[in-house]
């Protein structure tokens, strides 16, 4: 029995997207045991609810204290790293009790991302099924609402330059190592009118934080050095994405690369997202979930390159932000923008 080039095709390309959703299943499940233990509560909003509500959000150790009553006794602080301008725009959620907040928390963060994988067509919406997607939803990540801003600003850069603009912003200013090849990205690819956008919004978030006082500035960098001896240690680096800032030059030449080669969104989101990931010293999983609405575009794509890069955006194994973004960087160096269109690739 012989089978045609367009039938191989059909069977590898099914066979590598059971494999992502197969992996999606395991790893949701073996994360979620690790991360929650015998908790049910939202293991990473508590953190933020908490500091949302609290005088002293930079005191770890007070902090900690405060999440007792929610979270059974561990090992280590629980610390609020984020700045005061994501403080900002955590504060409504202090406002309401516990479970009423929490529940619009993952309300809010499902339908923003849903809102954001959609804007990549109907196979953008496989991003539902990824792994690091219901490990965000699970423990109550701020990564969801973080990675919906990235995925649809990336997408909207060409139509509504100005509010992907605004989205790259308040990331940068809400979570600044997400966003850190943004300015590269957005010079690379000459966007301006965007630029500029990022520029005012991430400005005016930070400015009206001071409405909260200035010494949480303050605070908050003090804090830093604590936090990051912390997430080096053993227990956080054993969910260290991250494999050392060394690789930087590979995640910034890929994404300077790919943003200058061509507009598909795509390859743009997964170099901007992975790239990241090599140029931090700790990132977790959860922080990758951006990758999910183009990884899954790319998995239900018609070339088998398009399929191997998505499993690897999709499914976000250790060495993924290694393969993505050189997966990235080589589909737009083989499918240019002038290309696409006389072959037929999608754009959405």
């Amino acid at each position: 029995m012989s089978f045609r080039r367009e039938e191989l095709s059909e069977i590898g390309r099914l066979a590598i997207v059971t494999l992502a959703c197969a992996t999606t299943a395991i790893a949701t499940i073996k994360i979620a045991r690790r991360m929650l233990g015998t908790s049910n509560q939202l293991f990473d909003f508590t953190v933020l609810w908490t500091a949302a509500r609290s005088a002293s959000p930079y005191d770890a150790a007070g902090l900690t204290e405060a999440q007792l009553w929610l979270l059974p006794p561990a090992p280590g602080l629980r610390p609020f790293v984020y700045p005061p301008s994501a403080l900002l725009l955590l504060k409504p959620f202090g406002w309401l009790g516990y479970s009423a907040s929490a529940a619009l928390w993952s309300a809010l963060g499902i339908a923003c991302f849903v809102a954001a994988a959609s804007l990549y067509g109907r196979r953008g919406l496989l991003a539902l099924a990824a792994p690091m997607l219901w490990l965000t939803i699970l423990v109550g990540q701020a990564s969801l609402f973080l990675g919906a801003a990235l995925a649809a600003g990336v997408k909207l850069l060409e139509s509504r330059p100005a509010v992907a603009g605004a989205l790259f912003g308040v990331l940068g200013a809400a979570k600044p190592q997400i966003a850190i090849l943004l300015p590269l990205a957005l010079l690379c690819g000459r966007h301006w009118r965007a630029l500029a956008a990022a520029v005012i919004a991430g400005s005016a978030l930070i400015l009206a934080s001071l409405l909260l006082g200035v010494q949480l500035w303050v605070e908050w960098f003090n804090s830093l050095g604590a936090f990051t001896n912390q997430v080096l240690g053993a227990d956080f680096q054993a969910m260290n994405m991250a494999p050392g800032i060394d690789f930087a030059p590979l995640g910034i030449l890929s994404a300077g690369y790919v943003w200058t080669r061509t507009k598909r969104s795509e390859l743009r989101l997964l170099a901007v997202a992975a790239g990241a990931c090599l140029c931090v010293p700790y990132m977790g999983n959860y922080d990758l979930v951006a990758m999910a609405p183009a990884a899954g575009v790319l998995l239900l794509g018609r070339d088998w390159r398009e399929w191997l890069v998505g499993f690897f955006g999709f499914t976000i194994l250790w060495f993924s932000p290694f393969l993505t973004v050189i997966g990235a960087a080589a589909l737009a160096y083989l499918t240019p923008d002038r290309e696409q269109e006389a072959v037929g690739y999608p754009t959405a």
